[in-house]
C-alpha cells in the first residue's frame, strides 16, 4: 500500500516484492543522506540569521527556535542557551542596551 502513494521518482528505487520492515529500511537509508544535507542547509540558515525589522524580536527568536527544534529533529541537539545567546547576538545595534543587561 505504501509504494502505491510514493511518488515513480522515489518508487522506481525500491524493489517492488519486499516486506514492509525491508521497505522501512530501505526509505531509511535513502533519508539519511538527505539528513545530511538538511542539517547543513538549517546550520548555514542559522549562522547567517540576522534580526531585519519586518518581523517582530518575538517571531525573530521563535525563527531560531525552530531551526534549532529541526536540527534537533534530525539528531543535532544544541543547548538551549544556544538559542538564548544566538538571538541575542543576532539583534541589530539598536538593541545594544538590552545586550549589555543580558550580558
Amino acid at each position: 500500500m505504501s509504494l502505491m502513494i510514493l511518488n515513480e521518482t522515489i518508487r522506481g528505487g525500491i524493489p517492488t516484492l519486499v516486506t514492509a520492515k525491508k521497505f522501512l529500511e530501505i526509505i531509511e537509508k535513502q533519508h539519511a543522506g538527505s539528513a545530511k544535507a538538511r542539517i547543513g542547509l538549517l546550520m548555514d540558515k542559522l549562522e547567517s540569521i540576522r534580526f531585519d525589522r519586518q518581523e517582530s524580536v518575538r517571531a525573530h527568536i521563535l525563527h531560531i527556535a525552530d531551526l534549532l527544534y529541526q536540527l534537533k529533529d534530525l539528531g543535532l541537539d544544541m543547548e538551549n542557551d544556544y538559542i538564548v545567546h544566538k538571538s541575542v547576538n543576532s539583534l541589530p545595534r539598536a538593541f545594544d542596551t538590552f545586550k549589555v543587561h543580558y550580558n
